[in-house]
């Protein structure tokens, strides 16, 4: 196969090359930076490889002590007139065959060409991704989308790694919108230790339930509250739960006019005050409070909360009991 009528050559591999990394040398007046992508032949099939450029570094053969001059020389490759040569590092990335996306599986044969790689080249690798396809962002160096393919991660496993307030939630939380919006969407359960996904849940993506909605037995003040739409972590969250517990000992009814002339007993801030009357006075509110406080509680069915809901976030930083939780 021929490519030399449509793509640029922008250098060639040196020796020794690796099953998934290789280092070419750039020609005389040509330039490509890291993080771009190029494209070299497959060794065995006949197709193109999609790399990425890692690094590079400036040497000079005549005085290099790692005998990069003879390498060169072998390869046939001329030398400028400052007698530098730019070595490029890159990572193979896979090729496509039978219209699938394949890892890198043969070391690149040296001097082969290394072609600039363009958007029209870059397109048929990401149309050749296996599964639903999860946008999560966009390459700041070729402007395409970047997705990850749904069906390679529930295969195995995902992990996001940062330092603290690095975005890892933010990530995950785009991750997690970017596939209920899909076509066909894809639905999650979120099991959700420190309360940090209720994102999810303002924005009409599912529903949060306190892992105690597994558990037979009452509903809780704690789930009621969450029902209602309450931040565990706020004090809004701690007031009602508390005037729903003195609610229940009583055997009085749980409505938001009984909730509110319990929280006058509590001293409030005013803000706060008045964010609890507003949700309690809002029809969904009292529609919760209806269903929940005329019934025993029946164990949550997370298959029946599935099918009803893209995202079911089952919260456990409604409190600390680790041995009620496992």
């Amino acid at each position: 196969m021929s490519y030399s009528g449509e793509l640029e050559v922008v250098g060639r591999v040196v020796s020794p090359s690796q099953v998934d990394e290789f280092t070419f040398a750039l020609n005389e007046n040509k330039e490509i930076r890291a993080k771009e992508y190029c494209l070299v032949k497959h060794p065995l099939e006949d197709t193109l490889c999609l790399c990425r450029v890692i690094t590079g570094s400036v040497q000079n053969p005549t005085v290099s002590p790692k005998g990069i001059g003879a390498v060169i020389a072998k390869s046939g490759f001329e030398i400028g007139k400052e007698q530098e040569v730019a070595l490029m590092k890159a990572e193979v990335l896979g090729y496509i065959k039978e219209g699938k996306f394949r890892p890198p599986d043969f070391p690149i044969a040296p001097n082969s060409r290394v072609y600039r790689c363009t958007e029209e080249w870059i397109k048929p690798f990401l149309q050749a991704q296996e599964g639903i396809q999860i946008h999560v962002g966009k390459d700041p160096f070729s402007n395409l989308p970047i997705s990850l393919s749904l069906d390679w991660i529930t295969k195995g496993h995902l992990g996001v790694y940062g330092q603290t307030r690095s975005g890892k939630t933010s990530f995950v939380l785009r991750l997690i919108k970017s596939a209920v919006d899909n076509d066909p969407p894809a639905r999650f359960v979120i099991y959700d230790r420190y309360g940090e996904y209720s994102p999810l849940i303002d924005a009409g993506y599912g529903v949060r339930l306190g892992y105690d909605s597994f558990l037979s037995g009452a509903i809780s003040p704690d789930e009621i509250a969450l029902r209602l739409g309450l931040d565990p972590k706020s004090s809004a969250f701690r007031d009602v739960k508390t005037a729903i517990e003195t609610l229940m000992d009583k055997g009085a009814e749980v409505t938001p006019e009984t909730i509110l002339e319990e929280l006058e007993e509590i001293k409030m801030r005013s803000d706060v005050k008045g964010r609890v009357e507003y949700i309690l006075k809002s029809p969904r509110a009292r529609k919760e409070l209806k269903v929940l406080s005329q019934r025993e509680k029946e164990e949550a069915n997370l298959i029946k909360l599935l099918k009803e809901n893209p995202v079911v976030v089952i919260d456990f930083s409604i409190d600390a009991d680790i041995g009620r939780q496992q």
